[in-house]
């Protein structure tokens, strides 16, 4: 180098921006930097990937929920429409043990009627 040069970074004599030892100290510092930011960059894409991935997951199970809720909804629509044939089932029997009661009670009243004309016959 001839003493007539002139920094470029510096402005100092004696020396280009090749070797100036301000210069490469920012050009070392500014490369740390690129490589802590390109890690933290790393770092955050993994995050979000993580994260897109849980939610991924996330939507599989809702989707599964909603399959579930729908299956169960449809169990319920069944056994709600069996209860209701049911209660017309009890009411049908109820309906047949209600004539089936009166039916006896006619029955009795005969038989009460038949022994007291068998008694006033005996009677006679």
């Amino acid at each position: 180098m001839s003493s007539g040069q002139r920094c470029g970074h510096c402005r100092s004599e004696g020396h280009n921006i090749r070797t100036c030892p301000g210069f490469r100290a920012e050009l070392h510092e500014a490369q740390q930097d690129i490589t802590i930011t390109r890690r933290a960059v790393a770092r955050l894409r993994d995050m979000f990937r993580q994260k897109n991935e849980r939610i991924y997951d996330l939507e599989l199970e809702v989707v599964d929920l909603q399959s579930t809720v729908r299956d169960q909804e449809a169990k319920i629509t069944k056994l709600e429409s069996e209860l209701a044939a049911a209660h017309v089932v009890v009411a049908t029997q109820d309906s047949l043990i209600d004539a089936y009661a009166n039916e006896v009670e006619a029955l009795r009243n005969q038989l009460v009627e038949a022994k007291s004309v068998l008694a006033s016959l005996s009677r006679r």
